[in-house]
């Protein structure tokens, strides 16, 4: 993965239809620390890690988020996530699904800059 040079780096992900998982429109850089997530479409959105092209699961296999609703998660930098990323399957990570029909979540990533 790449790293951001801006504390803040925004991304879309737009599902086109419920059962077709999609990735971000940027990957999580590794020195992300933190992000947040807004559902601006019209139909729940659902999150979690896997292999984009399938189905999420809200409850089971992924976090529902409703039409207009936001969530902040630290997640904290690859060094300290690396050990769970190497533990999920070759290709996964952050993805996004909808129940309904099609949506949009605005994702902003927080990133550490510098050494601090």
């Amino acid at each position: 993965m790449a790293t951001s040079t801006r504390p803040l780096l925004p991304a879309l992900a737009t599902v086109a239809a419920p059962g077709t998982s999609v990735s971000p429109s940027v990957a999580v850089p590794d020195n992300c620390v933190g992000l947040s997530l807004k559902n601006t479409g019209a139909n729940p959105a659902i999150f979690g890690v896997g292999v984009p092209g399938g189905a999420l699961v809200g409850g089971v296999s992924g976090n529902t988020l409703l039409a207009g609703e936001s969530v902040s998660l630290p997640i904290g930098t690859f060094a300290v996530r690396g050990v769970m990323d190497q533990a999920v399957l070759a290709g996964s990570g952050l993805i996004f699904d909808a129940t309904g029909g099609a949506t949009t979540v605005e994702i902003l990533y927080q990133c550490q800059i510098g050494g601090v």
